[in-house]
């Protein structure tokens, strides 16, 4: 049933059915698979209809996968205000079990060191008209101020405007919607960073770097090119697809 499609995920949680009672288990074996495919930087979904069955899709991005081997999970570090709109902004995607990866400082952090403690707190997330709506719905509910006014003003664009409410001062939180090939693949390609106890996804250094150009951050592009492992060939190769060829690295 719908409402137990969340629930069956977490840890000895299990659904009261004829199968069940007749083959019992641990309640183990969907929240292990589910918290491996993060690490892998991947995601499980479910699809099920009441009477007919369920079926559980596993994606493992085979980027990630090759990323996280090369260059180990990531470690994003954050101060204690902008951790806890992090990790609301986490459960509020993972809930709707959408696949998304921070940017902009969350991102940073992980690739660069540093603290995200300033600005928003921006995630790319992959998904449809409905589930954008439905981001703002459960967001209203789960600690997170909603501006119907700025909805409205941004119904058209691929962007979901909130607010973390906090003790400390709110922080501005952008869900953006991934509503193109290059901001998808990003998001598949993204690889594991470490937040807490939790692991969530940032792009690859290489995505991660297109991004800084676009937004002219060109400290970040350098500082990101300077490491030992990341591809200038992808990066140059990215930069030349969307017309900015005069900025690929010699």
């Amino acid at each position: 049933a719908p409402e137990d499609q969340e629930r069956i995920f977490d840890e000895f949680a299990q659904v009261d059915t004829p199968l069940h009672r007749s083959a019992k288990g641990s309640g183990l074996g969907l929240p292990l698979t589910r918290r491996l495919a993060k690490l892998l930087g991947g995601f499980v979904t479910v699809e099920s209809e009441p009477g007919v069955g369920s079926t559980f899709r596993v994606e493992i991005p085979i980027g990630a996968g090759g990323a996280a081997t090369m260059r180990g999970v990531q470690t994003i570090r954050a101060s204690a205000h902008y951790a806890r709109a992090i990790e609301a902004v986490a459960e509020l995607l993972g809930k709707l079990r959408l696949d998304y990866a921070f940017l902009g400082g969350v991102a940073r952090s992980a690739w660069l060191g540093g603290i995200a403690d300033a600005g928003s707190v921006d995630v790319l997330a992959v998904m449809g008209p409905q589930q954008k709506s439905q981001v703002a719905m459960m967001a209203s509910n789960r600690g997170f101020r909603v501006e119907r006014e700025e909805l409205d003003r941004t119904e058209e664009l691929d962007l979901v405007p909130l607010w973390f409410a906090d003790a400390e001062g709110d922080v501005r939180v952008h869900v953006l919607v991934a509503s193109n090939a290059l901001y998808g693949r990003m998001v598949a390609a993204g690889v594991p960073a470490e937040f807490r106890e939790r692991t969530v996804k940032v792009p690859t250094a290489e995505d991660l770097a297109l991004l800084m150009m676009i937004s002219a951050d060109e400290e970040s592009v350098l500082a990101l090119s300077a490491q030992t492992d990341f591809d200038r060939d992808a990066y140059n190769g990215k930069l030349t697809s969307i017309g900015l060829a005069e900025h690929v690295i010699r």
